[in-house]
């Protein structure tokens, strides 16, 4: 019987010690989320309606991404 209580004891301890380093943890990531400033983007930000202007075309082993306003292509191989 005492092996069985301190079994569950041991199991109730751990459960603690888990959900202390949990708190402690969550504190922490709190206080670097606070810290954080605030980014801003910086320079031309694409919109999904941008998405009309550029053309994909596939190879067998490459892929073309070509820009509709000013004709620039962007060659990605795999």
């Amino acid at each position: 019987m005492s092996r069985g209580c301190s079994y569950w004891i041991q199991r109730l301890l751990m459960v603690a010690w888990l959900l202390s380093w949990k708190k402690w943890l969550s504190a922490i990531d709190i206080g670097a989320a606070a810290a954080a400033p605030n980014v801003k983007p910086q320079g031309n930000i694409s919109k999904v309606e941008d998405a009309q202007n550029y053309h994909i075309y596939y190879g067998q082993t490459f892929k073309v991404i070509k820009n509709g306003i000013d004709g620039k292509s962007y060659l990605l191989i795999q």
